[in-house]
């Protein structure tokens, strides 16, 4: 990881981080949809980053969400699960990129939304899955699964939303009429 590519993830996860606690603290539709914004920049370390250092950033990420939450290593361990499989699934998804050694950051800009969409949600899902099973105590009802499927809908509509607005952005930055 390059010293751009780590300031970019340490600002990424900052933004993260201080989204999560000022805007996202209490749950939506009576807990039923909770997004978790902060996976935003573990979903975008760069595909040819080690696994090792894959995993050792998403459980640090987990770890700092724990500490914020007052839960007891869920999110690290989600994070954890959901950091040691990406890149099995990126390369399943974008098997190309393995083959041609491309460093490309996985994000919207350079995938496309639909892909996008479909790479995230696949990780989301197993994220929010492992967070929510541990957090239910193993003894999982309709409602822990209806939690979530909402929360990792939610939490993507909130990523492509906000990756939808930086576009405009800088769509406007660079035409000048900002």
């Amino acid at each position: 990881m390059k010293g751009r590519d780590l300031f970019r993830f340490l600002l990424e996860g900052l933004i993260g981080f201080a989204f999560q606690a000022c805007l996202l603290w209490v749950g939506f539709y009576f807990s039923y949809a909770l997004a978790f914004v902060y996976l935003a920049c573990l979903l975008h370390l760069p595909f040819r980053l080690s696994s090792f250092w894959r995993m050792i950033l998403g459980m640090s990420m987990g770890l700092g969400i724990d500490l914020m939450y007052g839960t007891i290593g869920l999110h690290g361990i989600a994070c954890l699960g959901m950091t040691f499989v990406q890149r099995r699934v990126g390369q399943f998804y974008f098997p190309l990129m393995e083959r041609k050694k491309v460093q490309t950051q996985l994000n919207p800009y350079a995938l496309g939304s639909i892909q996008y969409a479909i790479y995230a949600i696949t990780l989301i899902l197993l994220h929010h899955s492992i967070l929510f099973i541990l957090e239910a105590a193993m003894d999982v009802h309709w409602r822990d699964i209806l939690k979530i499927g909402l929360s990792s809908l939610f939490t993507l509509f909130l990523l492509l939303s906000w990756y939808g607005i930086g576009h405009v952005f800088l769509k406007k930055q660079s035409e000048g009429s900002l």
